[in-house]
């Protein structure tokens, strides 16, 4: 006789009538943690099995909209695993697009912000509402500035502010990445980048800070640096971004940065990092 243990493999293996069994003689067990890993078993289903287990669990009695320990709902789950197919079942059977989970960021941010941007449509399709970081994420560059212009304090009403910058630079990048063989010197790369600055400028003028850190403690010097463009560099630069730029626990990481790399490009970093201040030592 199959046991809650059980579980985990027949949702797994997409035993679709093993599941239903089990679920009729427990059906509190719907609801519960699974406990090799304890996320639910809708979200373990999301990123598992297909769409006629996603439905079997909510027709069950799953909650379509529950949130893990960090505020994960299925949809985050189908968004993550690139599960195409169970992210359009959440849809049609009334998942709310609009949650965020515990760093205020929406399964539509998170499609956004991810190298295949098309799971991004469904969300919109469903509901799912557009946001200030989104838009960046997505490169709905005029969108942006529009927004801006109209009502700046959609920078303080974004979900990740802190994060902005670096939506932008990660999309322009992804952006010279995709015409990466479109592009056969620097100098074209440069002219791509250019066209992005007057975006980056409205978000500045609209109040985003240039050394603001994201999550990770890394100020968006830091991102342009890794990527890394001279140009873009040198633009944040020129905007006033901190050369010297120090992390909470005292760790440099431009410094990290200056003294990494070799050739005509770290060589190019270095000497522009040099010309805005650039101290190698920390101050004691």
């Amino acid at each position: 006789m199959a046991t809650i243990e059980n579980l985990r493999d027949f949702i797994e293996q997409n035993q679709l009538e093993k599941v239903r069994a089990l679920l009729n003689a427990h059906p509190e067990v719907v609801t519960a943690e699974n406990p090799s890993d304890e996320e639910l078993w809708l979200h373990f289903a999301t990123w598992s099995a297909d769409a006629a287990m996603v439905r079997l669990l909510v027709e069950a009695g799953a909650n379509i909209n529950a949130r893990s320990e960090l505020g994960y709902t299925p949809l985050h789950a189908a968004v993550e695993s690139e599960n195409r197919e169970t992210l359009q079942e959440l849809l049609a059977l009334g998942a709310n697009p609009n949650i965020p989970d515990q760093y205020g960021i929406t399964p539509l941010l998170q499609a956004a912000r991810a190298a295949d941007q098309s799971f991004a449509a469904p969300l919109l399709d469903a509901g799912a509402k557009i946001d200030l970081n989104t838009m960046l994420a997505l490169g709905d560059v005029e969108g942006v500035c529009e927004l801006l212009e109209r009502n700046p304090s959609a920078v303080q009403a974004a979900p990740a502010p802190s994060s902005l910058c670096d939506d932008a630079l990660l999309m322009i990048a992804y952006k010279i990445l995709r015409k990466a063989e479109q592009i056969d010197d620097k100098d074209e790369q440069d002219r791509m980048i250019a066209q992005y600055q007057h975006m980056l400028m409205s978000l500045f003028q609209a109040g985003v800070d240039i050394n603001a850190p994201n999550p990770a403690g890394q100020p968006p010097l830091y991102t342009a640096m890794k990527l890394p463009f001279l140009s873009l560099t040198r633009f944040l630069l020129e905007q006033g971004a901190d050369v010297n730029f120090q992390a909470h626990d005292g760790f440099k990481m431009v410094d990290a940065m200056a003294l990494s790399g070799g050739g005509p490009d770290g060589q190019a970093m270095r000497a522009m990092l040099k010309e805005f201040g650039f101290q190698r030592t920390l101050k004691t």
